[in-house]
């Protein structure tokens, strides 16, 4: 098993000795170096290409203190010899350093790093770098004659203007794909062509779509991964929740009162690794002075969002899926509706024409992207939210004071 389906954190001893026993070669995704040293400008040179490298292409592990067998010229052939380990008097100061250093020596920064250090009973220790895919491709090293570099199987190279050029398009057709999929799933689900039938009227779609989404990203056929993604629940969970395999993956559905009626929320787990809520209780229509009104309040509709947002990337993390993510927020059928912050707001102005009512169908607030795992989730969703409430006449979400600080407690 590769190494970048462990957290950082769990890779033991055993772990690294199963890379030689099973002669797993270096590739674009991993990196063997015997050696960790940056003492010198060309070592500290060499150690930020190699990080820029990885996060320009596809990410991945390096890790220091595998020695590599060699051919007969003596050059390292990428197939692991044996775990030597590195030295390491304190691990602590070194982590701090090398942070500081790719945070100082590459632009613009590369979120998400992740350094470990696994302990050998020689003492020494096998440390390990790892480097998320990056939204914000290519980066550069700033203090080098050829700034960018990329990943291959054969090693890192200097990127040439082409391969410079269709790093930042890959990024900025990656945003327009994922901004394209969550408008068309949006639609199907609303013309009841998606996995759950939920009805015709308004609806709320959460999109959490990673970086690195791959074909076969979650292997539901481990027992393990269907009971954590069995436990991911819809945006407004009730007392039973049904959870089945279909097509795209796993869906967990809080099933109708009756037999044929839509289902009022579900949750999509897909097997590249996208998440998709679906919920019709965050916008179902209020009785507001003894009349149904298409209103819905806040801020239970912004906590319940932060709340599943939350609970998403905590199952992306527990299945290994890395940072950084795209996370989308849609709103279908919502023409006339008022975002109102109690029941006197909503008293006030539903049901009327006026500057308070949302004039269009649906709503496609601009992505977000978390690429950190220390991203408070609400601050992530505030411009998200904020233009929902804008569609509505409001300034911004009462769910945030005039700091732009969130003020909604548990």
């Amino acid at each position: 098993m590769p190494l970048r389906n462990l957290p950082v954190d769990q890779i033991t001893e055993s772990d690294v000795n199963r890379l030689v026993l099973n002669g797993v070669m270096e590739g674009r995704r991993l990196d063997y170096k015997e050696q960790l040293k940056v003492d010198t400008g060309d070592e500290k040179n060499n150690f930020l290409a190699d990080i820029a490298a990885m996060a320009n292409t596809l990410g991945g592990d390096i890790l220091y203190g595998i020695e590599e067998q060699r051919d007969t010229n003596g050059k390292p052939t990428g197939m692991p010899q044996a775990v030597v380990g590195v030295d390491l008097p304190n691990w602590d100061p070194l982590r701090l350093q090398l942070q500081q250093l790719i945070r100082d020596g590459i632009a613009p920064r590369i979120q998400g790093i992740e350094l470990g250090a696994v302990p050998l009973p020689s003492g020494r220790s096998v440390v390990i770098i790892r480097i998320p895919p990056s939204i914000q491709a290519p980066h550069m090293i700033t203090r080098r004659s050829s700034p960018f570099y990329a990943r291959a199987s054969g090693g890192n190279s200097p990127m040439d203007v082409d391969e410079i050029r269709q790093a930042f398009l890959r990024t900025a057709n990656l945003i327009e794909r994922a901004d394209t999929f969550r408008r068309t799933r949006s639609q199907a689900v609303s013309s009841d062509s998606g996995p759950i039938l939920v009805g015709s009227g308004a609806k709320t779609f959460l999109h959490i779509i990673p970086f690195t989404a791959q074909p076969f990203a979650i292997d539901f056929g481990d027992g393990q991964v269907n009971a954590v993604v069995r436990d991911l629940l819809p945006l407004m969970p009730s007392s039973g929740v049904d959870t089945r395999l279909n097509f795209d993956g796993r869906v967990n559905v809080i099933p109708p009162d009756k037999d044929g009626e839509p289902s009022p929320s579900y949750v999509q787990v897909f097997r590249d690794g996208m998440i998709e809520y679906v919920d019709t209780q965050l916008t179902q229509r209020r009785s507001i002075n003894g009349h149904m009104r298409p209103v819905f309040y806040s801020p239970d509709f912004e906590k319940t969002l932060v709340s599943g947002l939350k609970k998403g990337l905590q199952l992306l993390h527990s299945l290994t899926i890395p940072l950084p993510v795209l996370v989308f927020l849609t709103l279908v059928n919502v023409q006339g509706y008022v975002f109102a912050q109690g029941y006197q707001d909503a008293a006030l102005y539903s049901g009327k024409p006026g500057r308070r009512v949302i004039d269009r169908a649906d709503l496609y607030p601009a992505g977000q992207i978390i690429d950190r795992p220390d991203q408070e989730v609400e601050q992530v969703l505030k411009p998200i939210f904020d233009t929902v409430a804008n569609a509505s006449g409001l300034v911004r979400s009462p769910a945030y004071d005039d700091n732009g600080q969130w003020k909604v407690t548990s």
